[in-house]
């Protein structure tokens, strides 16, 4: 399941824009130091992870620098990161629709969420 497959019909879409950078450490700099919801994608735009995080650019070095997150899967390695920018009371509320979209379209959670699928 890709972004936009997630928003549609949801209502965190109102919420702001997704914006997409590189999963590196070179792109690390240009994600914001503040709250909001995350998504680690593949090549293909494909949702691998779903999280939030009240300082997105921390986050994302520890994903970065996580093994588990860098390795190849069934639906190949991570490179892209999409961010929204949420203000910190919301992050929970809206981490949970994301994730309940997720698993009420795809029948399971993203595969690099651990918690139950």
């Amino acid at each position: 399941m890709k972004i936009p497959e997630l928003e549609q019909g949801a209502w965190h879409k109102s919420q702001g824009a997704w914006h997409k950078i590189g999963f590196d450490l070179r792109s690390n700099i240009d994600a914001p130091r503040e709250s909001g919801c995350y998504a680690i994608a593949n090549a293909y735009g494909e949702i691998l992870y779903i999280g939030k995080a009240e300082n997105i650019q921390d986050r994302m070095a520890d994903h970065i620098s996580d093994p588990g997150k860098q390795q190849a899967g069934s639906l190949g390695a991570s490179c892209w990161f999409f961010y929204k920018l949420i203000p910190v009371s919301e992050i929970g509320i809206v981490e949970e629709s994301l994730l309940s979209t997720y698993k009420f379209k795809a029948g399971v959670l993203p595969p690099l969420n651990k918690r139950g699928g």
